[in-house]
């Protein structure tokens, strides 16, 4: 459980976005995201469930990698036996920190959802199949690759009628979701954000491609389970992984490819349970040999954005607004907000990358005009991929320049007061 060791990095859109819907903001009308809500944008949501720092999410982390572990033995060892189950496990073990496994985010949960369809698909429980792939689908909208393939199975499989029962299930949890947020008069924005503008402005702007480092951890795992697609009875698991993760790695990175990394376990488990007992310990070395290198530039305990700094930061915050102030928060890190009690000016927020801010920079700014911030928190080293967040919002900067004065730093983060 090197989870309970190492930094870990928690992905600020499961505090901030949960504490925005909270105190009352709208989803995808006021908080402008991409993503399917999961447990971020309904009232039940992290934040009303006591997850109320980035901190307080790492048993989430591991309770994610324990129960994955669990579903990965149930189902090998539905499949081939206990010695298979217990090698996919150790390998998955081995595997699982080398692919960002310190990191949540929601690809983190769709491993679960995957599995749990796995195993109920294998013993042909077509309605357990999609209910467990629909809930998933409102986690991240990407794993509908995966629900309509397993339904092309089904109906292989078992035909037509069962398919399409098994397509029912499958909606439910989106219908649901889509009555939820019409009642909440939000439908349009949601539609509009994760659908026509993940097809549109993020393809074309929020991709990023991988370094080789992680084209190299990537292929260990991958290329040491390759000769199992050779076997017939294995190539429905090879599809499983790879349909739940296909649409989310347009944006590179090794933690989109955790929902992945259990069916690749198990197809080792099912192809090496027969293998010399060498072979076997020499895969088990370099996988050994290619964690240590890993860890070696791991940083240990802590949690990334809630460091010493961060609290400084915070406590600046609230030492100069009082509860549920508006403030902005330019730069710097969003969760601030929460960790602050606190509220975005104008009540509109959205995370400051270049796709987000070409669409919405001038909104934002008229909310500033609307609502005037008693407080700017700016940090000017803010940029992604190379960019600087002074190049991209230009207007939102000059804003502040003109109407709030510094009045106190924390290291680079200046904090900003009205003129007026």
């Amino acid at each position: 459980m090197i989870a309970l060791l190492r930094e870990i990095f928690v992905y600020p859109e499961f505090l901030i976005y949960p504490y925005l819907t909270t105190i009352g903001l709208l989803p995808y009308k006021q908080i402008l995201d991409q993503h399917f809500p999961g447990l971020m944008f309904f009232p039940i949501n992290f934040y009303s469930l006591g997850f109320t720092t980035l901190a307080s999410f790492r048993p989430v982390l591991i309770l994610t990698i324990i129960v994955q572990s669990m579903l990965i033995y149930k189902l090998t060892k539905k499949i081939a036996g206990v010695y298979p189950a217990m090698l996919a496990v150790i390998f998955y073990g081995l595997w699982q920190p080398i692919w960002e496994g310190n990191i949540l985010w929601i690809d983190s949960f769709l491993g679960i959802f995957a599995l749990l369809g796995a195993i109920n698909f294998w013993n042909k429980k077509w309605f357990w199949t999609g209910f467990w792939l629909g809930w998933g689908i409102i986690f991240k909208q990407t794993l509908l690759l995966l629900g309509a393939t397993v339904g092309i199975l089904i109906w292989k499989q078992a035909g037509f009628r069962k398919a399409f029962r098994y397509g029912l299930v499958l909606v439910v949890p989106s219908i649901l979701m889509l009555i939820y947020y019409f009642s909440q008069r939000s439908l349009g924005d949601f539609w509009f954000w994760t659908v026509l503008f993940n097809l549109s402005n993020y393809a074309k702007e929020g991709g990023l491609k991988p370094v080789f480092s992680e084209i190299i951890k990537l292929s260990v795992p991958v290329l040491i389970v390759l000769p199992g697609i050779l076997q017939k009875n294995l190539r429905w698991l090879y599809l499983w992984g790879i349909f739940s993760v296909v649409g989310g790695i347009s944006r590179f990175g090794l933690i989109h490819f955790q929902p992945l990394l259990p069916f690749l376990a198990i197809v080792f488990g099912l192809i090496y349970q027969n293998s010399s007992k060498n072979l076997t310990k020499i895969i088990l070395l370099g996988s050994l040999i290619l964690l240590g290198i890993v860890l070696s530039k791991s940083k240990w305990s802590g949690v990334k954005f809630e460091g010493p700094t961060d609290n400084l930061i915070v406590q600046k915050i609230e030492a100069k607004t009082i509860y549920h102030d508006s403030v902005f928060i330019l730069g710097a890190q969003p969760h601030y907000y929460a960790l602050s009690q606190t509220r975005p000016a104008g009540s509109i927020f959205v995370f400051q990358l270049p796709w987000f801010l070409k669409l919405s920079e001038s909104r934002i700014l008229q909310g500033l005009k609307a609502d005037p911030p008693k407080l700017i928190v700016y940090d000017p080293l803010a940029g992604i991929d190379g960019q600087k967040l002074a190049d991209y919002a230009p207007e939102l900067v000059k804003y502040m320049q003109d109407n709030y004065y510094l009045t106190d730093t924390v290291k680079e983060v200046g904090f900003y007061e009205s003129r007026n």
